[in-house]
């Protein structure tokens, strides 16, 4: 996996688009934040809940 570092905050309502060139991982951010992918390292949390260990909820 090579996402690295990446911090963002949502609110409802709100548009978020994620942009880069070929091959930086846009693709897998998206599938670990939908739950597709659990990340190898670190963790990913969304509304609070961590994809790994509260994947159902996610």
């Amino acid at each position: 996996m090579a996402v690295n570092h990446v911090t963002f905050d949502m609110r409802r309502g709100e548009i978020f688009g994620v942009l880069g060139p070929n091959g930086s991982g846009k693709s897998t951010l998206i599938r670990v934040l939908s739950t597709l992918m659990i990340p190898d390292t670190g963790y990913v949390k969304v509304f609070g809940h961590d994809v790994a260990e509260d994947e159902m909820i996610v």
